[in-house]
């Protein structure tokens, strides 16, 4: 009984333990990407897309060379950066995110995101 009660705490103990290991996750595969990218241009108001784009990556991930060019659909560079901030954090390879920062046309708001972007990688 003692050898039952012992094994039990040890599976759930190791249980628990590979639980919090966190693997790395995938980006979204080519034809899903396509799909997002054509989803993501449908919607006329800068607005409007940035909320779709945001919606549609809740249970998705994206590299950075795939925010990289969703971000290029948006015209205004406001809309371009509160976009790229909320999906940042769906970013698989935040290694390579210096190339979300040559989305933007004005070099101040590239800083703003790069400022974000330190922040949350530490």
């Amino acid at each position: 009984m003692k050898n039952l009660i012992l094994l039990l705490a040890f599976v759930i103990l190791g249980g628990g333990l590979v639980a919090q290991v966190e693997k790395p996750h995938k980006p979204m595969s080519g034809l899903s990407y396509k799909i997002y990218y054509k989803r993501l241009e449908k919607p006329k108001r800068e607005k409007r897309r940035m909320k779709k784009g945001i919606r549609m990556m809740t249970f998705r991930y994206i590299s950075s060379n795939q925010l990289y060019k969703a971000a290029q659909i948006f015209t205004d560079d406001e809309m371009r950066l509160l976009y790229v901030k909320e999906v940042y954090p769906k970013v698989s390879d935040k290694s390579n995110a210096i190339i979300i920062c040559d989305a933007f046309e004005n070099f101040s708001h590239s800083q703003i995101l790069w400022e974000f972007i330190k922040e949350q990688n530490p």
